[in-house]
């Protein structure tokens, strides 16, 4: 069976924390936080205006009920931004508070091992010149499982890692590994994006921690909307027939199909 309203917000949610309670025998009186982490998604990517004077602040094309249903009932941050502009640097802000600059974790691409600038030929048609980290998880940096810890909670993380290292040295009592973008572009027709099987992970967790009396964080960082684009065949097909979305894409080029 699928779950309708955790996949569309795994699929569309930015940068999003919800708190909740668990329904459980003994429920605890500490908060559970769902953290959904998403690639590559624009601020103005849901039916939600994120600035209610702004026509182009939303995507009202997207049929993104459950999406609206928790802006409406919940708060939305308008100036809110994400702590570096490109996915790995951006997961290392979020897991230790600290900015990429702090953390020196500012860009994922460093495979050539440059010392400060990587003059490497894939990255001239850069803009800038690129610099150069070490790509890993500072030993000393206090993520959220090692903050949470002490309190109590159970962490777990699913879906897109990308930070190397493992998630275990940072305390995650549940996880997928040390997963980067591949995972992501597996191509199976009726999981695209693994975002039914990440989705399904997740929920296996919250169901397992509200039969306890434990708190929970719980991150769901999936690899949609990531390059390689993928959805259920029905999806492509609903809206290639949406007459909007057939008259812009005239304007670029060839009927949508």
């Amino acid at each position: 069976m699928r779950h309708p309203i955790p996949l569309i917000l795994a699929c569309f949610l930015v940068f999003s924390s919800a708190v909740a309670k668990a329904d459980a025998p003994k429920a605890s009186s500490q908060p559970n936080i769902v953290m959904i982490f998403i690639d590559d998604m624009p601020w103005y990517g849901t039916p939600v205006p994120m600035d209610n004077g702004m026509d182009n602040s939303s995507m009202p094309v997207l049929q993104m009920p459950n999406v609206e249903k928790l802006a409406a009932e919940g708060m939305k941050f308008r100036n809110a931004y994400s702590g570096a502009p490109q996915c790995s640097p951006s997961r290392v802000c979020l897991q230790t508070g600290q900015s990429a600059a702090r953390s020196g974790y500012t860009v994922f691409m460093n495979d050539g091992g440059s010392d400060y600038y990587d003059l490497s030929k894939k990255h001239r048609s850069f803009p800038v010149v690129a610099c150069v980290s070490d790509m890993t998880l500072d030993p000393d940096a206090t993520t959220i499982p090692e903050a949470l810890g002490p309190l109590g909670y159970d962490c777990a993380h699913f879906g897109k890692w990308h930070m190397r290292g493992n998630p275990d040295d940072e305390g995650y009592v549940a996880h997928d590994g040390d997963t980067t973008n591949t995972p992501g572009n597996s191509r199976i027709p009726d999981d695209p994006k693994l975002m039914f099987s990440v989705t399904d992970r997740a929920i296996q967790f919250i169901t397992k921690q509200t039969k306890s009396s434990k708190p929970f964080y719980l991150q769901i960082s999936h690899y949609a909307m990531h390059g390689a684009s993928e959805c259920l065949a029905k999806t492509r097909e609903k809206y290639a027939k949406m007459p909007q979305l057939q008259a812009a894409w005239q304007g670029v080029g060839p009927t949508l199909t």
